[in-house]
């Protein structure tokens, strides 16, 4: 059935119906029972039928049913086996794999005759038996209709055969063998080589195959005249359950609606060699398709392919451009970057360049404060008047033993500015303060430049009469013997007068 459907199918039919019929031949020859010093022969005939419910470019949907014969032989030993089946096939056809499956079954009845070399009599039986068979193959690559094609597939099928009692007849020796049952499942891989040139077709396939279970069976007998002597197991089982096979075939279709096809195919494990031979024909009925009919499919097809690429061509365009654009946008954000911490520190050291060539105790737009004494009293004043509103930076808002404010205290001081609007006030001063550790001066230097920052960054905001003031380390609100107390002692704070 898979032979059949092999390769790449004739199509000149709209909404056909394919009706198909094939005759094999099959020659069997392998291992025996070793008493009867030759090997076992089998010969079978057949014949199947069958037709397609569905069928278009793209799926196959088929049954058919069939007749066979087996006359199996060992020396004087004979079986012959008639036996008729059905079953359903199937393919689906896609742009770059094929499968293809089908499920049926067999009915035999058996007709037996084992001879005695010993006495020369002969047993005699005759029983039934069903058999359920299944397999689904993957052939893989392009199905465009190609002059030749080489194509890999995969394969794994199935039998489960049922026997009832059998029960010889004839001399003191006869047997009975229980009823039994037997699986096997398979699978196989290898390759399909298939060339087509007008209306011929020829295709060959070989593959390596290997039997999961059921490589050998195995069977429960005892003595029609001595039943109670209790039973005895038979079994058989191959040395290996890796087997080779493959096949070679053709199609010829001379008029559009006739098809010709013959394949011979065989397989081999251990001593066991099996071929078949089988030729059949199909015909087609439908409505034919023109040469106009025929030229708007290849078109459509072309179309649809071209479609396709231009489709490709225009996703891979768009990707790439949104990837030059984010790396463009990288590139500038970064450009972005890199100038502005070069505007900032360009800033910074001109603020600090300026604040290091004035004196300590610097004020703006106020008279300079005498002393640091004048200062701290000041200060004291300025804490007393409840008219006074004061706000406070901790010592977060800049760098380790820096003056330069962090994003967080910039933005701090924004809403800061944003408030002082809600308050009537005449001027704004700025205490810069630090901590006990470190040297005097460079404690007073350190107060002094945290509170210029501060006034800078108000400036900036729009915000008017400010005054600063350092104050270094000689007004404390808290200890300067613990870390805790020190970070508190570094602040600025900002009064509204």
């Amino acid at each position: 059935l898979h032979n059949r459907m092999a390769l790449k199918r004739f199509s000149e039919f709209e909404k056909k119906i394919n009706i198909w019929a094939d005759y094999y031949l099959g020659v069997s020859s392998g291992e025996g029972e070793e008493s009867q010093g030759e090997k076992v022969k089998s010969n079978k005939s057949g014949f199947q039928a069958g037709f397609d419910i569905f069928s278009n470019e793209k799926f196959i949907l088929g049954v058919y049913g069939g007749q066979s014969e087996i006359s199996v032989k060992q020396n004087k030993d004979s079986a012959d086996f008639t036996s008729v089946e059905a079953g359903a096939y199937g393919s689906v056809f896609a742009e770059m794999f094929s499968l293809f499956f089908n499920l049926g079954g067999n009915l035999y009845s058996v007709d037996a005759v084992r001879n005695l070399a010993s006495t020369g009599d002969k047993n005699k039986s005759s029983f039934a038996a069903n058999l359920i068979k299944g397999g689904i193959e993957a052939e893989f690559g392009h199905n465009g209709g190609q002059q030749a094609a080489l194509k890999p597939f995969a394969a794994i099928e199935g039998s489960y055969l049922m026997s009832e009692t059998i029960k010889e007849k004839g001399s003191d020796s006869a047997l009975i063998i229980d009823e039994s049952s037997f699986m096997r499942i398979d699978g196989k891989g290898g390759f399909k080589i298939g060339i087509q040139s007008g209306s011929f077709q020829l295709y060959t396939k070989a593959y390596l195959g290997y039997i999961f279970t059921g490589a050998g069976f195995d069977a429960d007998i005892s003595f029609a005249a001595e039943p109670k002597a209790g039973k005895m197991s038979i079994s058989k089982t191959p040395e290996d359950n890796f087997f080779l096979g493959g096949s070679f075939g053709g199609k010829w279709m001379p008029f559009d609606s006739f098809k010709f096809f013959a394949d011979i195919s065989l397989d081999s494990m251990g001593g066991n060699v099996n071929y078949l031979m089988q030729a059949g024909i199909e015909m087609s009925f439908g409505v034919k398709k023109t040469e106009a009919e025929k030229e708007a499919i290849r078109e459509a097809a072309r179309l649809k392919k071209e479609q396709k690429a231009q489709e490709k061509q225009a996703k891979d365009e768009e990707k790439k451009r949104l990837q030059d654009a984010a790396q463009a946008e990288d590139s500038k954000a970064q450009e972005i970057e890199r100038l502005q911490a070069l505007l900032a520190e360009a800033e910074e050291k001109a603020r600090q360049a300026e604040i290091a060539s004035e004196p300590p105790f610097r004020t703006e737009n106020i008279q300079e404060t005498n002393s640091l004494a004048d200062a701290v009293e000041d200060a004291k004043l300025r804490r007393k008047n409840p008219n006074v509103k004061s706000f406070r930076l901790s010592a977060a808002s800049f760098k380790s033993a820096s003056a330069v404010l962090t994003d967080q205290a910039k933005r701090d001081i924004a809403v800061l500015a944003q408030g002082m609007q809600n308050y009537n006030y005449n001027s704004i001063i700025v205490e810069g303060h630090a901590d006990s550790s470190g040297g005097e001066i460079r404690n007073m230097e350190l107060s002094q430049l945290r509170a210029r920052a501060v006034f800078d960054e108000l400036s900036k905001l729009g915000v008017r009469n400010i005054n600063y003031i350092g104050l270094g380390s000689a007004f404390p609100i808290a200890s300067n013997k613990t870390p805790a107390g020190r970070q508190q002692n570094r602040i600025v704070e900002v009064f509204l007068e």
